[in-house]
């Protein structure tokens, strides 16, 4: 893949989501447009501002399937431990990447992460990423999140609607203006 290419000779990769390619999973985590969480006794969907993406936590037990096929956001189950919410998300497609410095993935990538609510405008989420295709060993990290403030509220972004990027000749992203 010629981003893990770029990795090694240690060159800038060009995000995709300058040309409206969804970050994909776990890049969600660190997006930096609000969310909102809404639960049912079955699943919990986290819906991003950006991209309009959903992240959905099937809470009902079941398996993954066996004929899934990779996608932005994967096959995410979980299940309640006291406060918490602890979740393992397969089925990534390896041409996202892990967050915005363009650490890449491989298929194989499962990210369990465990989501506390630590006060009533507060939570966190500590993620371990595990993928024996990239990393030597496990990548922990601990994300946090707070409540909007009053008033405020998740909006629509359609960015193929305003989208003023385009690849160059070169293969870079460049903002096109009119």
């Amino acid at each position: 893949m010629q981003r893990w290419a770029d990795a090694d000779a240690g060159e800038a990769t060009t995000d995709p989501t300058a040309l409206c390619i969804p970050p994909g999973f776990p890049r969600f985590l660190t997006m930096v447009l609000p969310g909102e969480i809404l639960q049912a006794e079955h699943q919990l969907n986290w819906y991003a501002e950006f991209a309009e993406a959903t992240v959905r936590v099937y809470l009902d037990g079941r398996d993954v399937p066996a004929d899934l096929v990779p996608s932005f956001n994967g096959f995410s189950t979980g299940s309640w431990d006291g406060n918490s919410l602890v979740v393992k998300t397969v089925g990534l497609r390896e041409d996202t990447l892990v967050d915005t410095t363009g650490v890449p993935h491989s298929d194989q990538l499962t990210v369990n992460w465990r989501m506390t609510k630590v006060t009533p405008d507060f939570f966190e989420i500590e993620v371990e990423l595990v993928d024996p295709v990239v990393f030597s060993e496990p990548w922990t990290t601990t994300k946090y999140y707070s409540r909007l403030p009053a008033g405020e509220f998740v909006q629509e972004y359609a960015c193929q609607a305003g989208n003023r990027f385009e690849v160059n000749d070169s293969g870079e992203i460049e903002a096109i203006f009119e």
